[in-house]
């Protein structure tokens, strides 16, 4: 049956052309539509309570993701610096999904005094503790401006124009004024982020793809042949996207894996065919039989091995992470793109570009049959010895994966010493950061605005700042507070709550009538927020101590009228991690148990089926390991290395499997079947395996640290799966067949 498809095929060679040709520009045009959403909301779904709580809060008080500039300079508090800040925060207040603007010079202050200029100002303002912990350095050299920036603008283009208009008014109003500026955020980490990733693509994937031309030249010493693995990977890669783009999706942090996963799917495939197809034109058969028995004999292992990889990426389908989901169909259909081309394409591209000659076969002959031939002969002496080491390397690596740490760090992306984490820096060491943390407060009966229930709000917060990473948090009670200092005329001393609940409701009356309550508690009195600053480069020791803030508020406010809900940008960034580390494992166990399934029902075997899994599954291991080696945490990027690790050395064992399995059934002793294994297969998976770490590897070089890391360990385990399918694979069937052990 399969004789006759190929056959079927390779007759309609232009027909095959024409409808590729056709699928591969309609994907084109829809994959254009496909856009970047790196929002922190994207990855829940709308019934998610953390959600909810954050969709609530945002509703009634607004934005809560902050862009901090800061302005540093001997004299704040020179007319020119400050007409600089009055500039910066005027415009920065016009610009597209800015909802407001929090400067020293739009403070109550100001308007309360008549502006900047007036004289006291500088003295108004020092004398302000609620000004001098939100605004101002603790040596008043430091003056911030905090944008708010709306939820609206989510997508990469936004934010891109958001962020240069920003520079372009900062950078007009100070001029050449004796000041220096640094400005950190969401907008700007991001913007950073995707332009690091950005030029390493640039640079990095074309040597990435001149790396795997010239390796496969080298092996196959012929042009078409050296560029037919990229036209698979391209065609494959743009039906992918063209789906997403079709199916109305947009791309994530994790969708850049796609394409290296595809690639890989895709290079293997072609260089197993093509490997079969010059050893049967070595073997003297005609061109086009050559191709048809090599597809005929790799249809089989390259159908179960996409299918497999498929079906394991559908596993994390499991997950309630909305872009993981995604992710999952769109790897799914592109593993089985890079079949189907495989499959169809590559045949009728053959058959039309034959190639007689025997060219490249030299380097296979010279160096990878002999060192195949030494592997073999050395696992054929000691396979106990091979058995004993992988054992107490699974042992010893096993044990280190359990070492890798969680890291959620905003700053991940950016080298030390780059100007975007300098800023970032300087904002956490003068303001106490640039990343929010906040507290939803409710209470039914109207009651935030009573002296108890603002003293509670005031304990709270000291307790935050005392016991937590945060290091300012401000809410009502302080603007209360402020505003009674200014009522007694007092300095540091009078910023305190009054007692007398006719002064508390005079105090509130008159700060909501000058509309200075707007973003800090409702008019009913039911609502408020506390709103607490974290340094940028703390991320994930808030996210470590939530777990004890949530029961601080749970023993404070047990018998309280008062409610709090934590929410903002920090927390659903901490459960966005959790969730997917926990979907991650979830996921991974049920794509092992897939990926064993499978291979049973491949070999038709269970024992066959059991034991092919070791090799797909130690690879992985020592990979996590390398993780706790090189101080590689698990964050959103790196935790998907597994899945994709997975799908990567699935292929190889496959291969190696499905022949020995044929072998063995063709009466052969197990001896003759892994040495005939070995050298079949031996040469397609070294050369796929060595393009693969190559390419991958090269990834290291790179400035964009995630992809450093996810580059550098597929790479450890591209060539950990290499040698335990060589190796330690041939060793367990060895030791498994009882003839192993007198036939060879």
């Amino acid at each position: 049956m399969s004789e006759r498809f190929i056959q079927g095929l390779l007759n309609q060679c232009w027909m095959i052309l024409v409808v590729i040709t056709a699928i591969t520009l309609l994907s084109a045009a829809t994959a254009s539509r496909v856009n970047f959403d790196s929002s922190i909301e994207s990855w829940f779904i709308e019934s998610d309570p953390s959600l909810a709580t954050y969709n609530a809060f945002t509703d009634i008080f607004g934005a809560d993701q902050i862009v901090v500039v800061g302005v540093f300079a001997e004299d704040l508090f020179d007319g020119k610096v400050l007409r600089a800040i009055q500039q910066i925060s005027d415009q920065a207040g016009k610009l597209q999904f800015v909802e407001r603007v929090q400067s020293i010079t739009n403070s109550p202050i100001a308007r309360r005094i008549g502006g900047i200029d007036v004289a006291g100002f500088r003295e108004q303002v020092l004398a302000s503790p609620l000004q001098r912990a939100t605004l101002l350095s603790a040596d008043a050299r430091a003056m911030a401006i905090v944008i708010y920036y709306s939820r609206s603008g989510k997508s990469d283009r936004q934010k891109h124009e958001f962020v240069i208009e920003l520079r372009g008014i900062v950078r007009d109003a100070i001029g050449n004024l004796d000041a220096t500026v640094a400005i950190t955020g969401g907008p700007l980490i991001g913007e950073a982020a995707k332009g690091r990733n950005a030029d390493d693509m640039a640079t990095i994937f074309p040597l990435m793809i001149f790396l795997i031309v010239v390796i496969t030249y080298v092996v196959f010493r012929k042009v078409p042949l050296t560029l037919l693995p990229l036209a698979v990977v391209a065609i494959a890669v743009t039906w992918a996207f063209g789906l997403m783009g079709l199916l109305g999706w947009n791309m994530s942090m994790i969708s850049a894996i796609l394409i290296p996963l595809i690639l890989a799917v895709g290079v293997a495939h072609s260089i197993h065919i093509i490997s079969g197809y010059r050893r049967n034109l070595e073997r003297g058969i005609v061109a086009d039989e050559a191709v048809q028995r090599s597809v005929v004999r790799l249809l089989k292992p390259c159908f179960f091995a996409s299918l497999t990889t498929a079906i394991g990426l559908l596993s994390l389908l499991v997950s309630d992470v909305v872009p993981l989901r995604q992710f999952a169909v769109i790897a799914a259909a592109g593993v089985i793109a890079a079949f189907v081309v495989s499959i169809v394409f590559l045949p009728v591209m053959l058959r039309l570009l034959p190639v007689t000659e025997k060219s490249g076969a030299a380097l296979v002959s010279k160096f990878v049959m002999p060192l195949l031939d030494a592997l073999h002969n050395f696992g054929r002496r000691y396979p106990r010895r091979i058995l004993a080491t992988a054992a107490a390397a699974a042992a010893l690596f096993l044990w280190l994966a359990t070492r890798v740490g969680v890291g959620l760090d905003p700053l991940l992306w950016i080298p030390h010493g780059d100007s975007i984490r300098v800023d970032a820096e300087r904002i956490d060491a003068a303001f106490g950061g640039g990343l929010s943390l906040e507290f939803l407060v409710s209470s039914p009966g109207g009651e935030l605005g009573t002296p108890a229930a603002l003293r509670e709000l005031e304990a709270f917060q000291a307790w935050l700042i005392a016991n937590t990473t945060v290091v300012n948090a401000t809410s009502v009670a302080d603007l209360v507070k402020e505003a009674a200092r200014i009522a007694r005329e007092a300095d540091d001393a009078g910023y305190t709550l009054p007692r007398s609940s006719v002064l508390t409701d005079a105090l509130l009356e008159s700060m909501q009538r000058d509309g200075e309550l707007a973003h800090w508690l409702t008019a009913d009195r039911r609502t408020g927020r506390i709103f607490a600053r974290i340094p940028l480069t703390s991320a994930q020791d808030i996210v470590d101590e939530i777990p004890a803030i949530r029961k601080r508020m749970r023993d404070d406010f047990a018998n309280s009228d008062l409610n709090l809900q934590i929410t903002g940008q920090a927390v659903l960034a901490g459960i966005m991690q959790t969730n997917m580390i926990d979907s991650q494992l979830y996921s991974f166990s049920v794509a092992l148990a897939v990926v064993s399934a499978m291979m049973i029902l491949l070999l038709r075997s269970l024992l066959l089926g059991i034991l092919a899994v070791i090799p797909n599954l130690l690879p992985i291991v020592i990979g996590l390991g390398a993780m706790a080696l090189a101080d590689i945490a698990f964050n959103p990027a790196t935790v998907m290395i597994a899945a994709v690790a997975l799908g990567i050395v699935v292929d190889d064992t496959v291969h190696m499997m499905t022949v020995f399995d044929r072998e063995v059934r063709a009466d052969q002793r197990t001896a003759d079947a892994i040495r005939t294994t070995i050298m079949e297969v031996g040469r397609p998976v070294f050369v796929t395996s060595v393009l693969l770490a190559a390419g991958f590897g090269l990834l290291v070089f790179g400035s964009f640290l995630p992809s450093r890391q996810i580059g550098g360990v597929i790479a450890v385990i591209v060539i950990a799966a290499l040698a335990t399918d060589l190796v330690v694979l041939p060793a367990i069937l060895r030791e498994t067949f009882s003839t192993s052990r007198t036939d060879g």
